[in-house]
């Protein structure tokens, strides 16, 4: 089984509803997405998929630069959003020889959330 790890990044600004610390109020992160997609089978060139084929469909599917209270139905909270990019690339990819198997969202560079279905 191969397992390629795609990361990516982007910045926006969110609050956290129902929260009585600081991340209650409006704040922005630069947060750093990863993409970790299995499969067994390679194509004729020995790829399982293109790296860069993968980082633009992640690049085009992200809220750069976006309120994510405004352009989300839930709150944004990184365990929301981890799920949420889950099911979204899950989706994209849904055609493809290969499964999302995880996808871990960084806030910051020593928190983040990871999401699977085990």
């Amino acid at each position: 089984m191969y397992t390629l790890i795609i990361k990516e990044s982007f910045d926006s600004a969110h609050f956290l509803k129902n929260y009585p610390g600081k991340c209650a109020k409006i704040h922005g992160h630069t947060w750093h997405i990863e993409l970790e997609i299995e499969g067994e089978k390679l194509d004729e060139a020995g790829m399982l998929i293109d790296f860069g084929e993968v980082k633009e469909i992640i690049k085009k599917n992200l809220p750069d630069h976006e309120f994510l209270n405004k352009v989300l139905p839930f709150n944004p909270t990184a365990e929301n959003l981890s799920k949420y990019f889950f099911i979204t690339f899950q989706e994209i990819f849904s055609n493809k020889p290969f499964k999302i198997k995880s996808v871990t969202l960084w806030e910051s560079n020593t928190c983040g959330c990871s999401y699977s279905i085990s």
